[in-house]
């Protein structure tokens, strides 16, 4: 979703009407929450004065493991005030307590988030990450990925600032869903997603059965984020309604949130890919099954990259493609594309998303912004067969 490294202010994106939310939910803090919980009580043994040396050095091994599992514990112990009292305790008298703090803190050094300082002080909300919950699954299949978001600039000033690539746009949602409905599109195939942003269609992808998911982008932070995520599983969370669950299903919800996570996690790879960039284009020549792509045309110029790695990745003969992109009158240079993809030599169908079923739960100012469809192949009976994207209404179970 983003090749170039851009800050979009809240006009910018209003004048758009692209400000994804996430699809499906706002913004969700649970993996914080759960990080911050088990901070808060190991950094109360590491603050009390009256604290034991086995008790201490039981706590620091304990956030030891608990940094080596995930770097965010470090920024949820500094919101605890625990980092200074880590560093103190690199010199109790105790060797094991000492031992054990030199250990964590050197962890937290090598580990910590970037925009989270150690040592901190203590007690700064600013440190707490974002996350952007994105529903991507279908009505009798839920699946919703709860994926961090790269640490903003400061100097942003956060609030309605957010960069391209931190943003749950409309287009990935809306392609992601395209993927839960045409689960064949993806099985067994190696996919390449170009413009990844926060990488939730790659994944869902994953969760879909990919042999393979290469989740692409030109931003450094983003590309370092989506392996962040991606070792998480993509944060799966699935729902089930409670009429539709069989009798003795009581465990299939978190199987299934299980199995999706571990697709995620050992079928996703993230890399840098600037598709302006000969060699890079060059890395992935005839690599992908599956080329997928949301919101990667919203500037002029950029379709001529975007259509170039696309044909390029392709594998031939049977390589497919699709992209989800504002129309033209809401995104600059997308015009541009059903030429440039005729001129690589390749066929389309292209559609206009008429499914309210597939834009649920965007937000209500992306509602009169026309998406388009571009389903792409290099001959006409391998193009992939997406007619229901235009209909109001379809079965989506």
């Amino acid at each position: 979703m983003c090749q170039r490294r851009l800050v979009l202010s809240s006009r910018c994106r209003h004048q758009s009407a692209m400000r994804g939310g996430g699809g499906g939910g706002d913004d969700d803090d649970g993996p914080w929450r759960v990080l911050a919980d088990a901070a808060a009580e190991l950094a109360s043994v590491l603050l009390a004065p009256s604290s034991s040396p086995d008790a201490l050095a039981d706590a620091l091994e304990r956030a030891t493991a608990a940094v080596d599992a995930d770097d965010e514990f470090v920024a949820a112990l500094g919101f605890h005030r625990a980092h200074r009292a880590v560093v103190r305790l690199t010199t109790h008298p105790s060797p094991d307590v000492a031992a054990a703090a030199g250990d964590l803190a050197e962890l937290c050094a090598r580990r910590c988030p970037r925009g989270v300082p150690f040592p901190s002080v203590g007690g700064d909300a600013s440190v707490e990450p974002s996350y952007a919950r994105c529903d991507v699954g279908r009505r009798n299949a839920p699946l919703a990925l709860i994926l961090r978001r790269a640490r903003e600039d400061p100097a942003l000033g956060g609030g309605e600032k957010r960069r391209v690539p931190n943003i749950a746009w409309p287009s990935a949602i809306v392609l992601a869903r395209v993927l839960a409905l045409h689960p064949a599109l993806v099985r067994g195939k190696d996919v390449l997603e170009l413009g990844a942003g926060l990488g939730a269609v790659g994944m869902a992808a994953a969760a879909l059965g990919a042999d393979a998911a290469t989740l692409t982008d030109v931003d450094d932070d983003a590309v370092a984020n989506m392996r962040y995520n991606i070792a998480r599983g993509g944060g799966v969370r699935v729902r089930r309604a409670r009429s539709r669950r069989r009798e003795g299903e009581a465990g299939v919800v978190d199987d299934d949130a299980t199995a999706a996570a571990a697709a995620i996690a050992s079928r996703c790879v993230a890399k840098a890919l600037d598709w302006n960039d000969a060699r890079d284009v060059r890395d992935v020549d005839g690599t992908a099954d599956v080329v997928l792509g949301a919101d990667v045309v919203h500037d002029h110029g950029m379709a001529d990259g975007v259509v170039s790695a696309l044909a390029r990745a392709m594998r031939s003969p049977h390589g497919v493609g699709v992209i989800v992109n504002p129309a033209p009158e809401h995104r600059a240079g997308a015009d541009r594309i059903p030429e440039l993809l005729t001129a690589a030599g390749l066929v389309f169908e292209r559609r206009v998303v008429a499914s309210a079923l597939l834009r649920a739960g965007l937000e209500e100012e992306t509602e009169d912004v026309k998406l388009d469809v571009f389903a792409i192949a290099r001959a006409e009976e391998r193009v992939p067969r997406l007619e229901d994207v235009g209909e109001r209404w379809f079965e989506f179970d």
